[in-house]
């Protein structure tokens, strides 16, 4: 626990052991209540940057402690270290930064945040600073990452936390191109490379990439890593992924042309039923806001052989 700021709790424990005074305990006692009122204004505060954020009026910062606490703001981000430090005890300013961009054409709200190599990133939201749900799972940063959910919701706060790549952290939610680590083909190649990915019907707001040098297909991918699916045969995969009916999954790949020879990508969707155009339309733009391209980077559709038809008559 650091020496320059301690806890209520750990005040009360340190009265009983060295004998503090009724007056240093009563002292303690009121530095937490104002804490506790510095935060509901904070949080007052925060809310209302959050709805000028929405309108585009303002950028916002954010930094976090390691007890993995954070809250929007655009300033006073040292103080709100330190009183985060106070109120939760163990507490050290972390290098990473989180910043929210104004929504896009499609309304999602869009994070980014510092770079942190060979780290895997988790990425927390919540509407009331008190029930945390998970955003997306990242590598080495947030790089104008896309919160879909984002518009369900009237706020929203953001926390993340970093810990040192595994073995198994083989997926991600967010790929960049013109290269990423994921590639079927890692290395330099004149061939056309790809990354596999998954969308969860039942949570259609963020894409599964899989590591697909590792995973050559994606049933050896959901089966050990996408929890609906663990354990599944084969065909019992084939029948919710392929097949329209009491499907679950949709499959796709992202198409990296040859490195060096073009700055375009191609997305697809893979399926022995013919998908809707607006189903189409839906999955390929959450895909394309996952993969982060430099500007003026094209992106087409590429239809798979059973989705031709479909295409070429829609």
């Amino acid at each position: 626990m650091p020496k320059a700021v301690k806890p209520f709790a750990a005040a009360v424990a340190e009265r009983h052991r060295v004998g503090l005074s009724e007056r240093r305990f009563a002292s303690n006692q009121r530095t937490t209540q104002s804490a506790k009122s510095v935060l509901t204004r904070f949080a007052r505060r925060a809310e209302e940057w959050y709805h000028r954020l929405r309108k585009g009026v303002i950028r916002m910062r954010a930094i976090f402690s390691d007890v993995r606490f954070g809250i929007i703001a655009p300033w006073l981000g040292m103080l709100f270290s330190l009183f985060t430090a106070a109120v939760a005890g163990s507490a050290q300013t972390l290098g990473q930064r989180l910043e929210i961009l104004p929504p896009a054409s499609n309304d999602w709200v869009r994070l980014s945040s510092s770079n942190d190599l060979n780290t895997v990133i988790t990425l927390q939201a919540s509407s009331n600073l008190l029930d945390w749900q998970w955003v997306g799972t990242l590598h080495d940063g947030l790089f104008n990452y896309p919160d879909a959910a984002s518009t369900n919701f009237p706020k929203r706060f953001y926390r993340l936390w970093s810990n040192v790549r595994g073995p198994t952290n083989d997926w991600k939610n967010q790929i960049l191109f013109p290269d990423d680590s994921f590639r079927s083909s890692a290395a330099p190649s004149q061939d056309i490379s790809w990354v596999k990915f998954a969308i969860l019907l039942n949570d259609p707001v963020r894409v599964y990439y899989q590591d697909s040098a590792k995973f050559l297909f994606h049933y050896d991918f959901a089966v050990q890593r996408l929890e609906p699916f663990v354990g599944m045969d084969r065909a019992a995969f084939d029948a919710v992924s392929l097949h329209r009916a009491n499907q679950q999954v949709v499959l796709g790949a992202i198409l990296y042309p040859p490195l060096g020879y073009s700055v375009e990508y191609g997305i697809q969707f893979v399926g022995l039923d013919p998908y809707t155009p607006e189903e189409i339309i839906r999955w390929f733009d959450l895909v394309k806001a996952t993969v982060y391209a430099p500007d003026g980077a094209g992106v087409y559709y590429v239809p798979t052989f059973e989705q031709s038809v479909s295409a070429l008559t829609n």
